[in-house]
């Protein structure tokens, strides 16, 4: 299981020059890249929190995976890459032009990872059992008792 501090993120692309320069920009930032196809990447993504998904519009024009991430539960903030083999649409968080330059794909990462890791805190939560009181509008308590903890709220 990876740590709750540990940065995932998702390409979908066919592109060996993509996938290699991603997982390597990726690696030097210490975030853990999986290359996925389209039906994986949105699969996983029902199961698991994502930090950022990249998705090459030459094998995935519609970018419906970005959609999916939208409507997706645990990965609907992540940060989204467009991948575009020129200027295009704004589909996505970022875009990354093709062909990529290793010197533009590291300054893109580096703008968004303090985007990546705020997500990442906001959505990990920490265990904490204890009792409580809520109290609402009326004066009226009842007994209460959390489960966890995270930066949006208690649960």
């Amino acid at each position: 299981m990876n740590s709750s501090c540990e940065l995932q993120a998702v390409v979908v692309s066919a592109d060996p020059s993509v996938v290699v320069m991603m997982s390597e920009c990726l690696g030097e930032l210490g975030i853990n890249a999986g290359v996925k196809a389209r039906s994986s990447a949105i699969d996983l993504m029902a199961k698991h929190k994502t930090d950022a998904f990249f998705v090459d519009q030459e094998l995935h024009p519609e970018f419906s995976v970005i959609e999916h991430v939208r409507r997706s539960w645990s990965s609907r903030s992540a940060v989204t890459f467009a991948i575009v083999p020129a200027r295009g649409l704004r589909v996505a968080d970022f875009l990354i032009d093709k062909p990529i330059l290793r010197q533009h794909l590291r300054r893109c990462l580096r703008a968004s990872y303090g985007i990546t890791l705020k997500e990442r805190a906001r959505y990990s939560r920490d265990a904490l059992n204890c009792e409580g009181t809520l109290q609402d509008s009326t004066a009226r308590r009842f007994p209460a008792c959390t489960t966890d903890v995270s930066q949006t709220g208690v649960a």
